[in-house]
C-alpha cells in the first residue's frame, strides 16, 4: 500500500472495505521484472515506468494528470504470426491520459524512448479513477443539503464508520445541465453493525457529483424509505496461503515456454489487461506435426447492466461494467479452496495505476486442471464385453472481478 493509502481517511472504514479493499494492487517499484519474452506481454513494471518517464519530458504529465490506461500496444497481427522465440520485437505503450478535463490518446515508442502519437480526444470520459471516487465520497458528506436530507431521515450525526457511500457512473441523463460534464451519482448506505455494507441502502436520496467542480450540483430526494436492520454478514472460510507457482503448474501438467502456456495439445498467451481484464491470445492445438489456429485474441468486450427501473434513484443505472469501472484493475485476489482448487497455480499481474505507478495484483489470476467427471471418448462393444475410453480433462484459467456488489467469475477453459 502506498502512503497515501495508510493515511487516515475521513470518508471512514466501510469505504475502505468496499473500495480501498478494490485496490488489490500493491506498489510494484521494487519487484523486479523480468524481460519479456513474447510480444504480447503486458506492459513490465519498468516499461510502465519508462512510459510516464517520456510523457513528463515532452510535457504530457505533471502531478495533476491522471491516467485511465497505460498498457500494451499490441503489435501487428502479422508481426505477431511471424515472430518467433529469440527474435527482438518492438514494444510500445499505448495511453489514455486526461489533463485540464481534456482527454489525450497516445503511443510511446518504448525502446526509442519517443512519443510517437499524442492526440486529442474531445466529447469523451475515461473511466473513473480511485482517487475521484474518494474524493466523490467526501464531497457528498460535507454537502450541506445532502446532510440536512440525512437528518430527516434520522441520521442527526454523519459517523464515516458506520456510513458507506458509492460514486456510481452517471449513466445516461436527459438533463442538458448535465451534458459534458464529469459527473457520479453517490448513493448511501448504512454500514453500522455489518461488514456487507452494500446490504442497507438509504433509498430515497442520491447526490449528483461534479468532479471537476468538486461540488453537489443536485440533491435528489424522494422520500425516506425504511432501513434494514439485519447484520447481512457473508460466513467465510479460512484458506491456506496459495503455492509455488511452479509445483503447482507441474500438477496442471503445464509449463510456461517462451512466453506461452503449454498443456498437453494446447499452447496460449495470456495477460492482465486494466480495461478488458483477462486476454487470451494465440490459442493453438497441436494436430500431429500442425499447430491450428483456434483464437488468435479473446477478451470480455463489455457487460451490460441495465436495472430499468423508472425510479429517478435507479433509473440512470445501465452501467458498461469493463469500460466504465477499470474491470481488469478490480481483479481480487484469489484464495485457494474457495476461489479455485487448493492445487492451482496463482500467478500475479503488474498494471498501471490512474497515476501511472505500476502495481502488481497477487494472486490475481488462477490456473489449473479439472475432471470432468465425463469421457473424453468411449465405446462399448457388446459382442466381446469391452469397453474402451478416455477421461475428459480440462485446463481453466481464472479471474474473478468484484466491482461494487458483483463479483465477475471469468473462466476460459
Amino acid at each position: 500500500m502506498t502512503a497515501s493509502e495508510r493515511a487516515p481517511d475521513p470518508t471512514g472504514g466501510a469505504v475502505r472495505a468496499a473500495f480501498l479493499a478494490a485496490s488489490l494492487l500493491v506498489a510494484a517499484f521494487a519487484i523486479p521484472t523480468p524481460a519479456s519474452a513474447h510480444p504480447l506481454d503486458a506492459l513490465s513494471a519498468a516499461e510502465i515506468g519508462a512510459a510516464l518517464s517520456v510523457l513528463r519530458a515532452t510535457g504530457h504529465a505533471d502531478a495533476a494528470t491522471r491516467f485511465p490506461l497505460i498498457t500494451l500496444a499490441e503489435p501487428d497481427k502479422e508481426a505477431v504470426l511471424a515472430w518467433h522465440p529469440g527474435q527482438s520485437f518492438a514494444r510500445k505503450a499505448f495511453v489514455i491520459a486526461r489533463e485540464q478535463r481534456l482527454v489525450y490518446e497516445g503511443v510511446i515508442d518504448l525502446a526509442a524512448g519517443k512519443l510517437e502519437r499524442w492526440d486529442a480526444v474531445p466529447g469523451v470520459q475515461p473511466a473513473i479513477s480511485l482517487d475521484e471516487l474518494r474524493e466523490a465520497q467526501k464531497i457528498t458528506i460535507a454537502d450541506p443539503e445532502w446532510r440536512a436530507a440525512m437528518q430527516r431521515r434520522g441520521y442527526g450525526s454523519i459517523d464515516p464508520d458506520k456510513l458507506f457511500c458509492a460514486p456510481l457512473p452517471a449513466g445516461p441523463g436527459g438533463d442538458p445541465s448535465e451534458q459534458g460534464r464529469r459527473l457520479v451519482r453517490v448513493t448511501c448506505f448504512d454500514a453500522a453493525g455489518t461488514k456487507s455494507v452494500w446490504s442497507r441502502p438509504i433509498e430515497g436520496l442520491l447526490a449528483i457529483v461534479d468532479l471537476d467542480e468538486k461540488k453537489v450540483i443536485r440533491v435528489v430526494d424522494t422520500g425516506p424509505v425504511p432501513i434494514s436492520r439485519e447484520r447481512h454478514a457473508f460466513e467465510g472460510a479460512s484458506t491456506t496461503a496459495a503455492p509455488p507457482v511452479e509445483g503447482a503448474l507441474k500438477n496442471a501438467h503445464a509449463a510456461i515456454e517462451d512466453g506461452l502456456m503449454r498443456w498437453r495439445q494446447w499452447s496460449f498467451h495470456y495477460r492482465l489487461d486494466r480495461r478488458a481484464g483477462l486476454i487470451v491470445s494465440l490459442l493453438r492445438y497441436r494436430d500431429s506435426e500442425r499447430d491450428r489456429m483456434v483464437l488468435y485474441r479473446g477478451s470480455l468486450a463489455e457487460m451490460f447492466v441495465p436495472y430499468m427501473d423508472p425510479d429517478p434513484n435507479w433509473a440512470f443505472r445501465a452501467w458498461f461494467d469493463v469500460g466504465e469501472n477499470d474491470f481488469g484493475f478490480f481483479a481480487s485476489p484469489l484464495k485457494p479452496a474457495i476461489d479455485c482448487p487448493a492445487g492451482a497455480a496463482f500467478l500475479d499481474a503488474v498494471l498501471a495505476d490512474s497515476r501511472g505507478e505500476a502495481r502488481i495484483g497477487k494472486s490475481v489470476i488462477c490456473l489449473f486442471e479439472r475432471d470432468t467427471g465425463a469421457p473424453l471418448w468411449r465405446h462399448a462393444e457388446g459382442a466381446n464385453a469391452s469397453t474402451a475410453g478416455r477421461p475428459a480433462a480440462e485446463l481453466v484459467l481464472r479471474t474473478i472481478e468484484s466491482l461494487g456488489n458483483y463479483d465477475y467469475i471469468v473462466d476460459w477453459v
